[in-house]
C-alpha cells in the first residue's frame, strides 16, 4: 500500500504500523478482544490510513496557521491586513488561493472513498 508514497512518508507510515503491530497483543488484551487474521489486517489498514491522514491534515493546518499569522492586522488597528499572504515559488498562498481552498475542502472530507481500493493484507508482514 505504501510503495507509491514519498520515501520519508512511506518509512514513517511503515515504521508506525510496525510499532503498532508489535503491541497488538497488548492492545487486544486491554480491550478484551481478539485481533487476528482479517481483523488484524483491517486494524493495521486503519492505523496506516490514520497516520497518512494525520500527515496530510497537518500540512493543511501549518498552511492555515501561517496564512492567519501573515494576514493579521496590526494590534489595535482596523482595516486591511499587513500582508495578503506569501509566495512559495511562483504560487501566491492566501486564504483565497486555490491551494488553500482545495486544502480546506480536503480537510473537511473523509478519505475513505479515495482509499477504498487499498487492500488491508498489503500491510501485514509475512511471518518470519
Amino acid at each position: 500500500m505504501t510503495e507509491r508514497l514519498p520515501y520519508s512518508l512511506r518509512e514513517g507510515v511503515n515504521g508506525y504500523v510496525d510499532a503498532v503491530a508489535a503491541v497488538v497483543p497488548d492492545i487486544a488484551r486491554d480491550a478484551r478482544v481478539e485481533i487476528s487474521g482479517d481483523r488484524l489486517d483491517q486494524f493495521l489498514l486503519i492505523v496506516a490510513i490514520r497516520r497518512i491522514w494525520s500527515n496530510v491534515n497537518s500540512q493543511y493546518w501549518i498552511m492555515n496557521d501561517c496564512i492567519s499569522a501573515a494576514t493579521r492586522t496590526a494590534d489595535g488597528l482596523d482595516g486591511a491586513p499587513q500582508t495578503r499572504g506569501f509566495r512559495v515559488g511562483r504560487d501566491e498562498i492566501s486564504q483565497d488561493s486555490s491551494a488553500f481552498v482545495e486544502g480546506e475542502t480536503s480537510a473537511r472530507n473523509s478519505t475513505s472513498s479515495s482509499l477504498s481500493s487499498i487492500s488491508p493484507t498489503s500491510l501485514r508482514k509475512p511471518p518470519v
